[in-house]
């Protein structure tokens, strides 16, 4: 459905069906951009208890947020036509076909603002941010406010933007988000 709505219970179901299948100790969360967004809404809401959570270039500020889609003013002409319309069609600068619902835009404004500040104040263990100096899709200030307000450790890349090594092979990225992750997520909570 591509709403913030039905990401996090999508994330919830698989957490549930998990837990059913499997003895599990702790639930560690993974957020890429708008999944770091979804992961942090998940925090504000308490819909789920976390014993440790990565970010990756989370995309929390719905201004940075706004500017992928060609700034404030393209955002509210794209919202207002999917209302109309029930959906709005766009391309991402990755290419990439979207039908965005009047609901996407609906979820999205419902943490216009302090969203970092909302789920740290209800989650207290481990936080690692990874980000790029140079990403031009979440900016590095959203990432580091980020993990300003967890009291985040911060591992940074120079160079290949928003890929982080899903779309990239350079070898210092993929060090730096690989080994960190890796070396994080598979630590005892």
């Amino acid at each position: 459905l591509n709403t913030q709505s039905n990401m996090k219970q999508d994330v919830l179901d698989v957490i549930a069906s998990m837990k059913d299948r499997y003895k599990i100790d702790s639930v560690v969360a993974f957020g890429y951009s708008m999944g770091g967004r979804i992961l942090l809404e998940m925090l504000a809401e308490s819909s789920c208890s976390f014993d440790a959570i990565e970010f990756v270039a989370p995309a929390e500020d719905f201004e940075d947020l706004k500017l992928l889609f060609g700034g404030a003013d393209a955002w509210d002409d794209m919202s207002q036509r999917a209302h109309e319309n029930g959906y709005v069609d766009f391309t991402t600068v990755y290419g990439q076909q979207q039908e965005l619902s009047a609901e996407w835009f609906d979820d999205l404004a419902k943490y216009a603002d302090g969203l970092a500040e909302a789920a740290s104040a209800k989650y207290t263990g481990p936080a690692i941010v990874i980000y790029a100096t140079d990403d031009t899709a979440v900016s590095p200030f959203v990432s580091q406010g980020v993990a300003d307000a967890f009291n985040a450790t911060v591992y940074k890349t120079y160079t290949a933007g928003h890929s982080y090594s899903f779309y990239s092979d350079d070898p210092e990225v993929c060090a730096t988000v690989n080994d960190n992750s890796i070396a994080f997520l598979s630590s005892p909570y």
